[in-house]
């Protein structure tokens, strides 16, 4: 991401899914459980979501946060990460909506934060 790391890892065309729902922070997608058995272990959708879920981000924040202008800089790019990795393609933003997000506004620099964010990390 914009911390110089990758999200997840893909080896051989098959991609780190249990990482990916974490992320998106809703479990796995029925979908994925009615295709991959894995995804029909219910421990693995609750590991998905939930706490297992914001301490990935708050990992992820913890590396943006000194290449970001301002703390709330930082809360407006996770918050904006989240909505880009939803894995509900119903849910997900285009690219349009994307590129609308107050995050690609943003210019407070100082710690105050002029943008109402919620804090995210």
């Amino acid at each position: 991401m914009t911390g110089g790391t990758y999200p997840y890892d893909a080896a051989d065309g098959d991609a780190d899914f249990i990482t990916m729902a974490r992320l998106s922070g809703r479990g796995i997608p029925d979908s994925w459980k009615r295709q991959y058995e894995w995804g029909r272990d219910p421990e693995l959708d609750t590991e998905a979501q939930g706490e297992p879920s914001a301490a990935m981000w708050a990992e992820h924040c913890k590396l943006m946060k000194p290449l970001c202008a301002s703390d709330a800089d930082a809360d407006a790019l996770i918050a904006m990460l989240q909505h880009i990795f939803t894995l509900d393609l119903a849910e997900r933003p285009n690219a349009a909506d994307v590129l609308k997000d107050p995050w690609f506004t943003f210019t407070d620099i100082g710690e105050t934060g002029s943008m109402d964010t919620q804090e995210t990390c």
